[in-house]
């Protein structure tokens, strides 16, 4: 390449290069996070299955204390004195023991098991929160404000934790980031806030500077201005009505004509029914029977992809 052009394109390389680099650094943050997720999930669902013999039991002991609670036959007097006599007080209260040790909330993600991970974290969090510029939605402002907070005690080894924001705390981690004298516990709320991240960046509520992947998808907007200067055409080509109210009123009637010709028609369409189930009234649609590929469509898209050519990315780039 002549030096102009060679100096343009490793400059341009130079400049993508931090914007990949960046997309690959959340991109092993979201599997590294996914990953401890679920190694801890199926770890304690391996524990729980060693358990279940050791809950029966339990349960079991329970069961039969309980029969005498529910039996109307035996005298409130005597409910005491019966159900001792079939199950001790010592085994009673081994039994209760034992079922407090071993069961789980319904919606537990055994995520105690995922604070003996926290070594793991350690290694790239400090770089994570010092070298990645996060930014975010107003809907997600308190993720950020989480990480601000982690950021400002990284590197602290009995930080103050009374500052930390609590909106980032969902109902799943509050038992175990809350202790019960009200102090905030600083693995579990590092995990918490981690695990949170990892939703937003996916849902695109936060968002990374110099990034491709994870930018801000509002930044490719057009502004206030150009979009005014635009608009005219851009909703001529498009056929849209170029103002919302329009547009809306448009869409209201489509609405309201589709209603009805669903009532009108509902009697004889035998692809959709309604069901009552528990208590509710449900929708059932039919399936649409799947279509499958001609023989000739095979081997016409079989033809079209060998066709094509294969080229590299990175020649794509520089001939543009």
């Amino acid at each position: 390449m002549p030096d102009n052009k060679r100096i343009a394109t490793l400059l341009a390389f130079t400049y993508l290069l931090e914007y990949t680099a960046t997309d690959d650094v959340i991109d092993l943050f979201d599997l590294l996070v996914k990953g401890l997720l679920s190694k801890s999930k199926r770890e304690g669902e391996q524990q729980r299955l060693r358990t279940l013999k050791d809950l029966d039991a339990a349960a079991l002991k329970l069961a039969e204390v309980v029969e005498v609670l529910i039996d109307n036959e035996c005298d409130d007097i005597n409910v005491r004195i019966e159900a001792f006599t079939r199950v001790s007080q010592e085994q009673l209260s081994q039994a209760v023991a034992k079922v407090k040790s071993l069961a789980r909330p319904e919606d537990d993600e055994y995520y105690d098991l995922l604070l003996s991970r926290w070594r793991g974290i350690r290694i790239f969090l400090p770089s994570l929160l010092s070298q990645i510029e996060f930014s975010s939605s107003e809907n997600a402002a308190h993720i950020l404000d989480a990480l601000l907070f982690l950021r400002s005690i990284e590197g602290q080894n009995r930080p103050d934790m009374s500052a930390a924001p609590l909106k980032v705390i969902t109902k799943g981690w509050t038992r175990y980031c809350i202790n019960s004298n009200g102090t905030i516990d600083r693995k579990a709320y590092t995990f918490c806030v981690l695990q949170s991240l990892r939703s937003a960046l996916r849902r695109r509520d936060v968002f990374v500077a110099k990034s491709q992947r994870y930018c801000d998808p509002r930044a490719k907007l057009l502004s206030d201005e150009a979009w005014s200067a635009q608009r005219a055409g851009i909703c001529r080509t498009l056929d849209f009505q170029p103002t919302f109210d329009s547009s809306l009123s448009i869409l209201k009637q489509e609405l309201d004509e589709a209603y009805r010709r669903t009532a009108a028609n509902f009697e004889n369409n035998t692809a959709v029914r309604i069901e009552h189930k528990d208590g509710k009234d449900n929708l059932v649609l039919t399936p649409i029977d799947k279509l499958v590929d001609p023989p000739s469509l095979i081997t016409l898209k079989r033809q079209v992809t060998a066709m094509l050519p294969k080229v590299d990315l990175p020649e794509v780039m520089l001939d543009n």
